[in-house]
């Protein structure tokens, strides 16, 4: 039969059947994986299949017609599907993701619960994608902050009160600040904010409540002079005082270092797994997201004109053709970095003042540090010192 495990035929495909349990309070993602590499799958003959099994575990019996409410495919690369399910314990629809070759068709699920039922393949419609898709509504027309100071040394005293703000208020919300930091010449200005001497008892970074995620990574070993891991344990996790406790770090899993999608899913599984508890689900929450800004606008590994900025789905994304290197990387998506509770930009220096701007002065050019600025508004911070922006016109806040 066409599509089977028995099927050897070159233009069969090999599909693992999966159990994925729907209980409160969470719902869990899961990712499927097709057996077969791309360079074996003929696309114009293929007659895979893939079935996925929806079980009720130890909670009160799905109906699957009722609790499948929305689908999502991801146009760009036809591998990931968002499927949004909705039960009464829970307070939202909740998604979970499956990945595969290379687009599907969706026919009613009429198999009741325990059983399977099919996605056929076929060729799902490109949908456009407005120019708003990453701007929160409560942000739409609100201006970023920017904060300039006579040097670098003033702007690691002035981040370091809006990072200990910030912290505070995760910890009140819920008792831990989730964080994620770029790589570049951030981790050396962090490490000058935090790692200086309190003036106080309001003064007090609780590195023993931080969660630390990256909100890109190249795909090179951890200690490898590209890894933004090794930057920022170099730079700043190696030398925090004892006395301050150290935070939970969640560097890339490197035994996928030769596949950026398979290195992209399983961090992605990472923020699922720590995030899977909050009010929503659709996109996870960043407490603050610490990023740097690049001398071509990009931030992240999201650069100008890439097709990875069209991203609306996955939370983390891979890439493979990077223009700066290495090529290999994963990034988070611009959903997520602009949904942040606080995104906080750090550039300095006088090299910086041409892009800063075309950031600030010709927002419409569409690059990633000014996508970041319209879908965050004013949660978006830029901490710079004054040659960095030089004849920039653009209003300074102040702390």
């Amino acid at each position: 039969m066409p599509g089977t495990a028995t099927d050897r035929r070159p233009n069969a495909c090999e599909h693992e059947t999966a159990s994925l349990p729907l209980c409160y309070p969470s719902l869990h993602r899961f990712v499927g994986y097709d057996s077969e590499s791309p360079a074996h799958h003929d696309t114009a003959h293929h007659h895979c299949r893939i079935s996925l099994a929806i079980t009720s575990g130890n909670c009160s019996p799905l109906a699957v017609p009722d609790q499948l409410t929305r689908i999502v495919v991801d146009e760009r690369r036809q591998r990931l599907i968002t499927l949004f399910f909705a039960h009464p314990c829970l307070r939202r629809p909740r998604p979970t993701h499956l990945r595969f070759y290379p687009a599907i068709a969706f026919p009613q699920p009429t198999t009741p619960p325990g059983q399977t039922f099919n996605f056929h393949h076929n060729t799902p419609p490109t949908l456009p994608i407005p120019s708003t898709q990453h701007t929160h509504p409560a942000t739409m027309g609100k201006q970023p902050n920017l904060y300039a100071f006579p040097d670098v040394g003033a702007l690691a005293t002035g981040l370091r009160a809006y990072v200990i703000a910030a912290q505070n208020a995760g910890l009140a919300r819920h008792g831990a600040f989730k964080v994620a930091v770029s790589g570049g010449s951030l981790p050396k200005t962090l490490a000058q904010a935090l790692l200086s001497p309190s003036s106080g008892p309001d003064d007090v970074v609780r590195f023993d409540k931080w969660e630390v995620f990256f909100a890109d990574e190249r795909a090179v070993p951890l200690d490898h002079q590209d890894s933004n891991y090794g930057l920022l344990k170099a730079e700043l996790l190696d030398k925090i005082p004892a006395d301050l406790g150290q935070p939970r770090v969640h560097p890339i899993d490197v035994a996928h270092l030769d596949d950026a999608q398979e290195l992209a899913d399983q961090y992605e599984q990472t923020l699922v797994t720590s995030f899977a508890s909050r009010d929503s689900v659709r996109l996870p929450i960043f407490d603050l997201l610490l990023l740097g800004c690049g001398p071509d606008g990009h931030t992240c590994s999201l650069f100008p004109g890439h097709e990875l900025l069209r991203e609306t789905n996955a939370w983390v994304a891979p890439i493979e053709d990077s223009p700066k290197p290495p090529p290999r990387r994963i990034t988070l998506t611009l959903p997520v970095v602009t949904h942040g509770v606080k995104v906080a930009f750090v550039a300095t220096g006088a090299g910086k003042k041409d892009i800063m701007k075309q950031i600030f002065e010709q927002p419409a050019t569409g690059l990633p540090c000014s996508l970041v600025n319209e879908g965050a508004g004013d949660r978006s911070s830029w901490f710079v010192d004054n040659p960095a922006v030089e004849g920039v016109s653009f209003p300074r806040s102040v702390l």
